[in-house]
């Protein structure tokens, strides 16, 4: 039975799909299932996104709706929260912590203002720009390390993100790099306000207390404005690494996806484009629930949902090594409408990857037929093989409605132990078929599923 075939059978035709599953599924062994973790905090700010969590443990806040103003303290106003660091072998670090409000801003957290990242082992790192504070202000900016093994808060001085805005983050062990533009006219980091095309990004790294930085350096410019873009190191917790840059753009009445490789310098090596969807008006998707990228393995792999026409969608996987030679590439036909959370990850040696998609029957994915699905792609799709197909589970319902589905990939102990970390969260993109004023949830749930792929799933041509 030819890869092609098994390929076929789960991406072209239903009837086939359907006989296909009746009898040539392999099955994986489970090795661990567990429970889904849910949190609520009404009348609180919750603060998770798809930033907040990696592997089986993550990170958010949760702080008061409105600043205090104790009365032994003057004018002074704070902000009480509580960082959490949960993982899925039950261990849990809090820690209590008091931010100090500005004076010239509201010190009210509005939605998608802050952000909570993982940082080694046993930290958090805190980004707010407040947007209530006066837009003559050089600190909207601030930043803040807290270290969860004994609770100390350390925030970055003021003169040191003067001006700056952040875009992104490359978090290490024990550094971390922000991408960030400037307010200021005439510095090397500035756009204007409404600038599209040309637009430089600089880099400024801090240590895990915030009282070294370096910075900020010229990096790089956009061709095309995204503030969105994903930057991943294409080596796990070095800092001397190249980086891959994805970048989400319109051109001529389409949205692409382009990947390239960057270098301290700026220097870029470009690797491919994918044309995500056309810009049709009235059409709001938010591009980057449709791409995605591992970097494990000594590879680069990318996997893109393509919109062809109304109902019919492609997934368009590629993968390079980290010079940027093209190892694979391949384009699939989805026999569902509606593919969502996807997530990639590299296989060793010459063995492709693991892509898993969810099937929905709606949009919104509330519908009762929801599966996951989990295909292992590689270069060699000959007339022999016949386990492209690896393993399927039902999903849990989240409601796009809503909030953010997403799924992600990570190698948990031996060889061939797979996990998918599966996490939804609210949303603030709006989408076409959103309330844009749904009340917020203030909850986010959260869960990982392990299978065990045996090592002939590995290699190339057996």
């Amino acid at each position: 039975m030819a890869i092609g075939q098994l390929i076929a059978g789960l991406f072209l035709g239903k009837a086939l799909y359907n006989f296909l599953y009746s009898g040539l599924v392999v099955v994986p062994n489970e090795l661990n299932v567990t429970s889904l973790v849910q949190y609520s905090y009404p009348d609180r700010n919750l603060i998770f996104d798809r930033y907040s969590y990696q592997n089986d443990s993550w990170v958010f806040v949760v702080c008061d709706e409105e600043p205090i103003q104790p009365k032994d303290n003057g004018s002074s106003k704070f902000l009480k929260c509580e960082v959490y660091h949960d993982d899925h072998g039950g261990r849990r670090h809090e820690c209590p912590i008091s931010l100090k409000m500005s004076r010239r801003g509201a010190g009210v957290i509005k939605p998608g203002s802050m952000q909570v990242r993982p940082f080694g082992e046993d930290k958090a790192i805190l980004s707010w720009v407040d947007p209530t504070v006066s837009v003559t202000s050089s600190n909207k900016w601030r930043l803040f390390v807290v270290h969860l093994s004994d609770c100390s808060l350390y925030e970055a001085p003021a003169k040191q993100l003067r001006h700056l805005r952040p875009v992104n983050f490359v978090v290490y062990e024990n550094w971390f790099v922000a991408i960030v533009s400037s307010e200021k006219r005439g510095t090397k980091c500035y756009h204007e306000p409404l600038q599209m095309f040309d637009v430089p990004r600089c880099w400024v790294g801090f240590n895990d207390r915030l009282d070294v930085s370096a910075g900020p350096f010229f990096w790089l410019r956009q061709n095309l404005r995204d503030d969105r873009m994903i930057v991943a190191p294409l080596r796990d917790n070095d800092p001397a690494s190249r980086q891959l840059l994805i970048e989400i753009f319109s051109w001529n009445g389409n949205l692409h996806a382009g990947a390239s490789i960057v270098q301290h310098n700026g220097t870029r090596l470009d690797l491919s484009e994918f044309v995500l969807m056309d810009s049709r008006p009235g059409q709001a998707f938010d591009p980057y629930d449709r791409i995605a990228y591992s970097t494990s393995q000594g590879r680069i792999g990318i996997c893109a949902k393509i919109w062809t026409e109304p109902g019919h969608h492609e997934l368009n996987c590629a993968q390079w090594d980290r010079r940027g030679q093209q190892w694979m590439n391949n384009v699939t036909v989805a026999p569902f409408q509606h593919v969502n959370e996807i997530a990639v990850m590299n296989l060793p040696d010459d063995g492709g990857m693991l892509v898993v998609v969810a099937e929905c029957e709606d949009v919104s994915c509330v519908g009762k037929n929801r599966r996951h699905h989990v295909v292992k792609i590689d270069r060699y799709r000959n007339d022999d093989d016949d386990d492209a197909l690896a393993h399927k589970f039902d999903k849990y319902e989240c409601d796009a409605r809503i909030n953010r589905a997403e799924s992600r990939f990570f190698l948990h102990g031996l060889e061939g132990d797979y996990c998918i970390s599966q996490a939804c969260y609210e949303d603030f993109f709006v989408h076409h078929f959103k309330n844009p004023f749904q009340k917020r949830t203030r909850e986010f749930k959260f869960k990982t599923r392990c299978f065990h792929l045996p090592r002939g799933y590995f290699g190339g041509r057996r």
